[in-house]
């Protein structure tokens, strides 16, 4: 039970980090704007993956 939970919240962190990524690109596409919460939400995504991972080898 416990581990399909933290499956689970890995597989929502990365959804969370991929829409942020895709909106903050369109948003520098359309401003022309730095790129401030990329590397956050890359780091949400790459937490969520580990999230995932830890589920696969325990």
């Amino acid at each position: 039970m416990r581990r399909r939970w933290i499956r689970s919240l890995g597989t929502m962190l990365i959804w969370i980090a991929g829409i942020e990524i895709v909106s903050s690109f369109a948003v520098k596409i359309l401003y022309n704007d730095v790129l401030s919460f990329t590397s956050y939400f890359v780091i949400v995504g790459l937490i969520g993956l580990l999230f995932i991972l830890i589920t696969e080898f325990v």
